[in-house]
């Protein structure tokens, strides 16, 4: 738990690279409990770089807020991470095809 009472947690990381550079995709879940005794809970997909400085860069790709779970919502959070993870993977199978495209094109232009 961080100073504001927030807990944060990385529930998956994937480390990627697009255009040379290194970045990671990470799912992360924060936790907010209210004085009132509610809660608050928060499922992101992030990309961020791991380069600092003026290269370093960080964005939301999807998120998803849930108010006071109960069961069935504790339900629909995990088929959400799930999907997020997913959806990480896939954008790191992407990163990687146009790594690969990229390196072919490369290759076909040198003279043997």
């Amino acid at each position: 738990m961080n100073n504001n009472g927030i807990e944060s947690n990385v529930l998956a990381s994937i480390d990627t690279e697009i255009n040379g550079k290194p970045f990671v995709y990470k799912i992360e879940h924060e936790h907010f409990n209210f004085l009132d005794g509610k809660s608050t809970d928060t499922l992101m997909l992030t990309k961020t770089s791991k380069l600092s400085g003026k290269d370093y860069s960080h964005e939301i790709l999807n998120m998803d807020n849930f108010y006071n779970m109960n069961d069935e919502d504790k339900h629909l959070f995990e088929d959400k991470a799930k999907a997020y993870i997913t959806e990480a993977y896939d954008l790191f199978d992407k990163d990687t095809s146009l790594a690969l495209v990229e390196s072919k094109k490369k290759l076909n232009t040198l003279k043997w």
